[in-house]
């Protein structure tokens, strides 16, 4: 059989188990979903199973109820490109450490986030790239995973320090799900976790079948603003519905149809603006498009990568135009 939990309210329960489903806010929105249930043991909620896998049309229609949704990546560029970007920097950033290259502004990136969690190998990251005078200052909340990478000379001295220190050892879930199950569990708790902009370094680059499964998370996370931060590219996936995006003027910057085909896009703010069209690999992919404003609106009907390109602008060291 069976069960489907319809929910107009605030989150259902995040378990931190490895089967944890991220809350269903269908605001009324009756649906007969034929998919596969999966367990849930919550730990403050006497709901035991949550649908999972909403079909698309369902997700849409309660994603179009939503207000835009606003961007601002201050902070996250490269500094001469940071410094044409609009807007104030970051102040409530959450960051998570995977286990690739960390940005060269991973410290600001640091300085800036409210609560610091690493997955697993990510740990070793951070130790290995922050110098031994700073070390102490620079400790995460929460390392979770199934510690097949962390070193274990790393993960004694974040014990040590304070750091709380999860293992989860399903082979069901990556590492990445792992620390950003964490995540959803300890925004429950504090609001300003919901409201922050949750920023993965070392998420992007090496692996490509890795990182794809990063970019997946963010597929996963209907009511999380999310990105994955680099040297070379911000990546992060719009669902259905507006948002605005604070853009530096001249920056490159892709809508890319990853996962399935987009309906109905349009947008304003692009130096080739779309209206109404359809994405999808196999026809239009709207790649190497320019920001000429510095506040971006798009529109669409299905979930979508938006990437900002900027590899051009570190090779050059200014915030010029490459072009």
């Amino acid at each position: 059989p069976f069960r489907v939990i319809l929910w107009s309210g605030r989150p259902l329960c995040s378990s931190g188990d490895s089967k944890e489903v991220e809350s269903l806010k269908l605001f009324g929105v009756a649906a007969r979903v034929a998919t596969r249930a999966v367990q849930c043991r919550p730990t403050r909620s006497p709901l035991s199973l949550i649908a999972r896998n909403i079909p698309p049309n369902v997700n849409r229609r309660y994603m179009a109820t939503k207000g835009p949704t606003l961007w601002n990546f201050k902070g996250l560029f490269p500094p001469a490109l940071d410094a044409l970007a609009p807007g104030a920097g970051p102040d409530s950033n959450i960051v998570v450490v995977a286990n690739s290259t960390l940005p060269s502004n991973f410290e600001q990136i640091w300085k800036t986030s409210i609560f610091r969690v690493c997955a697993d190998g990510g740990a070793n990251k951070l130790y290995d790239t922050i110098p031994e005078p700073l070390k102490r200052n620079v400790i995460p909340h929460i390392i979770k995973g199934d510690f097949d990478s962390i070193r274990p000379e790393v993960k004694k001295y974040y014990e040590n320090a304070g750091s709380q220190v999860v293992h989860d050892s399903s082979q069901d879930t990556t590492d990445l799900q792992k620390a950003l199950s964490a995540v959803s569990l300890s925004s429950r708790r504090d609001e300003r976790l919901q409201k922050a902009l949750l920023v993965v370094v070392g998420g992007l680059g090496g692996n490509i079948s890795q990182e794809l499964s990063n970019f997946n998370c963010m597929f996963e996370a209907h009511d999380r603003r999310m990105c994955f931060a680099g040297d070379t590219n911000i990546v992060m996936v719009m669902h259905p519905g507006t948002h605005t995006i604070m853009s530096p003027p001249g920056i490159k910057c892709g809508i890319i149809p990853l996962g399935c085909p987009v309906e109905k896009v349009t947008t304003k703010g692009l130096k080739w603006n779309l209206n109404g069209d359809s994405l999808k690999f196999g026809g239009l992919v709207s790649s190497s498009n320019v920001a000429v404003e510095p506040l971006v609106e798009v529109t669409l009907s299905d979930p979508c990568l938006w990437t900002f390109d900027f590899n051009e602008y570190r090779q050059k060291g200014s915030g010029s135009d490459p072009n």
